[in-house]
């Protein structure tokens, strides 16, 4: 199948689109990535998006309308200009995260399928986390499905976006991959960049011209999220309301906050990887192997700082895979919902039963 993945990240630094093919040979999935594209999203809307969360009840609802409208425009426009016309079998869209409360079994990502449908006369599945956290799960995070799959030579499989998340295999038969939320990531690194005049910290230059700020390193490894066993997940408020106070509590320059939040990231993912082998039992092997995907993974500061910190191999995958990895896994998720196959990890959301996420809306051809 051919399969449209889109995906809004935290950091709303645009819209990742992907046409992907699956096939399925001698069990196992492969994949190829036809073409991809990140198409930023009007000015306007950038806005709007980030502002959501304070809006009231009809103008959450007429957004999440508008922009299913929308993400059908900006499809149509990737399929038009990439000559993917009657190439297309159907569109897995994740939607934009404004609410994520599992402990509230709530969750909330909008763009309305039913307008996607409608603008593309392509069939949509979206809404994908609502049925995990229904049963009581995380409804995050959703990659280690496609890890698993897709990506089963690393033992670990990292996603640097607004939020790092990770996943492992293990050698348990009953919950054969784990994985969880980090910590806050792009979604810090590209607001203290902006406060310098950038968008974001290319390459990790400006991280890279500052000095570590060892109180500031301490408070941030002393949070609670970090030490708190998996499953577990993190919400968008949470970046701007907990981690920027205790980095703006500090008169350092940004670069050397830059620079401590950088080495911070690295840290916790460390961490997180101690406990995997902790947890799961498992032997650290020398092919032990990180897979580095999303915006991230092009900050070379970063990726130092996981070398010297992680005691696995790093490995960066083809630029094209580093950016898109989260589109395929919503075509991917997409694709097993179509087939009505699960699409969730239970051992890595915690649910109380199996899931097979994602609503789906049928386009009618006149």
């Amino acid at each position: 199948m051919n399969i449209i993945g889109i995906m809004s990240g935290s950091s709303l630094d645009g819209l990742d689109v992907a046409l992907c093919r699956f096939m399925h040979i001698n069990q196992q999935w492969q994949y190829h990535i036809v073409a991809a594209d990140c198409l930023p999203y009007p000015t306007d809307w950038t806005e709007r998006l980030r502002q959501l969360p304070q809006a009231t009840a009809q103008q959450l609802w007429q957004t999440h309308a508008d922009y299913g409208h929308l993400l059908g425009k900006m499809v149509n426009r990737f399929i038009e200009q990439h000559q993917l016309q009657n190439q297309v079998d159907l569109i897995g869209s994740h939607g934009h995260t404004i609410f994520h409360e599992p402990a509230q079994q709530m969750t909330c990502q909008i763009g309305d399928g039913a307008a996607i449908a409608y603008q593309t006369k392509l069939p949509v599945v979206c809404d994908f986390r609502s049925s995990d956290v229904a049963a009581q799960g995380q409804g995050a995070p959703m990659v280690p499905i496609a890890d698993l799959h897709l990506f089963a030579q690393h033992r670990f499989c990292l996603n640097l976006g607004g939020i790092a998340n990770i996943s492992a295999k293990t050698n348990n038969n009953s919950r054969p991959v784990v994985g969880f939320d980090v910590c806050y990531a792009n979604q810090i690194l590209d607001r203290l960049a902006q406060q310098l005049g950038y968008d974001y910290d290319n390459n990790g230059e400006l991280a890279a011209q500052g000095k570590l700020i060892p109180k500031l390193l301490l408070d941030l490894n002393g949070l609670d999220f970090g030490k708190q066993t998996y499953p577990k997940s993190l919400n968008n408020q949470q970046s701007g309301n907990q981690i920027m106070p205790i980095i703006e509590q500090y008169a350092h320059s940004t670069h050397d906050k830059l620079h401590t939040f950088g080495v911070y990231m690295a840290q916790q993912i460390g961490f997180a990887i101690d406990m995997v082998y902790q947890t799961e039992k498992l032997t650290p092997a020398a092919d032990d192997s990180l897979l580095v995907t999303g915006g991230g993974a092009f900050n070379s500061f970063v990726v130092e700082q996981l070398r010297t910190h992680c005691a696995v191999q790093i490995i960066v995958p083809s630029p094209e895979t580093v950016k898109f990895k989260e589109a395929l896994l919503m075509a991917f998720a997409a694709l097993l919902r179509w087939q009505g196959q699960v699409n969730f990890v239970r051992a890595v959301t915690g649910a109380k039963q199996a899931t097979i996420g994602g609503a789906v809306y049928l386009a009618v051809s006149e």
